[in-house]
Order: C-alpha cells, then structure tokens, then sequence
C-alpha cells in the first residue's frame, strides 16, 4: 500500500492506525517494523506510538528523548526553569566545553554543602571560593552569566525563541563545527529536530510555560508501562535493517531530500547506493509493505 500524507505528523498517525488494525487482527507486532532513513525521523513517530498506546523498540539507536544532544539541550532548559535543579546544571556547567573540570565541579559542591546553599547560588559566589584558579573563575563567572540572561529571555521569548536562543549562544550548535563528521551531522540534526517539536508544541499549546512544556516531554520520554515481555514494533534506519527480515514492513519518509538522502544527490554513486538501500528495505517485508 502506499500513502501520500500531508505532513511528517500525519504519515505517522496513518502507519499507527494501521498498525493499531493489525494488532486487532491478532497480528504478533514483533513482525512489525517501520523503517527510516536518518535516526531524527524517529522523534513523531515515537511520540505518536506513545498516544496511540503501540509498544515499541528503537533498534540500533537510543530514543529520541533518550540521546545525549537532546538530553544536553532539556538539561540547560531544566535549569533555566528551576536553578535549584544542580543535577542539571553539572551536566550543562562544562557542555559544550569551557574548561570547567570535575575536580572544579566538586569544590563548588562541596562549598555549596558547607553554606547550605545551592549549587546555582554557590557558582554565583565563585570568586569567594578557595584552591580555584583565576582563569577557571572567569569561565565560570562568564556562564552563569550568560544562565542569568537566559533566565530573563525564559519570560519573554516563546520556547522555540528561548531555545533556538540557548543553543546558539551557548555555543553548543557551533560545537558540532561545519558537520565535518557523519556523527556532527546527525547530532546537529536531532537539536534541529527537537526545536522543529518545540515549535509545534508552542502552535498546539501558545499560552504553555516552559514548566509546562519540560513536563510533558517527562511524560513523552518515561518509560513504557507496558509489559516488559509483550511484542513489540521495530523502528530503525535502514542501514540497521539489513539481514532482518519481518512480516509487515512500513518504510516512511519516501521523499527527496531523504530517501535519496540530500547528500546523495550530486553523486552518481551514492545515489545508486540510496537505491539499494532501498531495494533492501523493501525485501525485507515477507507478507505486506507501506510506503509512504
């Protein structure tokens, strides 16, 4: 069968309403799989599994929530929101980064201990703390500087403005460099990803706090409540799915720019590559195939 869906958001409604059908009709969902080309693709899909109630495994990948970029990213929006968060604020202190060490971290904390105050508020007095050498304290003074901002945009800017904010001016974006490297590449286009939801969640919901927002994304990223042991449908690239073989197979995202993938395109060889890739995504179904 094939779909021709309107957007990203409606394609994967109609892959989970069919899935939700075969699953009426007794169909053991671990022969189900939906394949994709690059690893963001999986972000509206996983969210859409989530609402629709379709268990799920990402093969060959963390979730999309679950990946160290996009936990970066809700980590500097964590601490934005709440300044008290010091989990959050170990991970981001040195992301990307600024030369603010481990054993730098633990002398803040431990001060932060003794004066029973906060990390945030002990990172604040960092001039007053001992053993810390001048330059460190300058870097250090220089980001809660640049945190102080951020938490003064957070009442004035929408999400997507907060955040798109946040990823330049800390620097994080440019530290992927040019995508020089396949994994730069694919890191940059997961925060991309994530602010393409963050502006689709502002459409949806204008009037939500960044509270609001962090707190349903907690929702979105928890941990199945299904049974561990039930079947479920396998989402992967297609890279990761060769030599696998399953009943019902859904291959989405069938569109230039990504299969062929943009950077095929100039390339007589890579583009003949990108058919066999997806020769081999359709080969893979045994009974019934969706393109969409």
């Amino acid at each position: 069968e094939f779909c021709a869906a309107e957007d990203v958001y409606l394609e994967a409604a109609y892959a989970a309403r069919k899935i939700t059908l075969l699953k009426l009709r007794g169909v053991d969902l671990s022969k189900v799989a939906i394949f994709y080309r690059v690893n963001y693709q999986s972000r509206v899909l996983e969210e859409c599994f989530v609402r629709f109630q379709i268990p799920y495994e990402v093969v060959g990948s963390l979730r999309f929530y679950e990946r160290v970029e996009i936990k970066n990213v809700l980590a500097y929006l964590k601490v934005i929101n709440n300044t008290m968060d010091s989990v959050s604020l170990k991970r981001i202190i040195n992301v990307p980064s600024r030369k603010i060490g481990y054993v730098t971290i633990e002398k803040v904390s431990s001060y932060s201990k003794e004066n029973t105050i906060s990390l945030y508020e002990a990172l604040l007095r960092v001039e007053d703390i001992e053993n810390i050498d001048k330059n460190t304290k300058k870097r250090i003074t220089h980001f809660m500087k640049m945190l102080k901002e951020f938490t003064v945009l957070r009442d004035r800017l929408n999400l997507c403005e907060l955040t798109l904010q946040v990823v330049e001016e800390s620097g994080y974006l440019e530290s992927f460099g040019q995508d020089k490297t396949e994994k730069d590449y694919f890191r940059r286009k997961n925060v991309e990803e994530l602010l393409i939801s963050i502006k689709d969640y502002n459409r949806q919901h204008p009037e939500a706090t960044l509270q609001n927002y962090l707190g349903d994304v907690s929702l979105r990223s928890e941990i199945d409540e299904w049974d561990a042991s039930a079947p479920r449908v396998s989402l992967m690239t297609l890279h990761n799915a060769k030599g696998l073989e399953f009943d019902t197979v859904f291959i989405v995202g069938l569109e230039d720019g990504l299969i062929p993938h943009r950077k095929s395109q100039e390339d007589e060889q890579q583009y003949e590559e990108e058919r066999r890739l997806l020769y081999v995504g359709i080969t893979r179904a045994r009974k019934k195939l969706f393109l969409t």
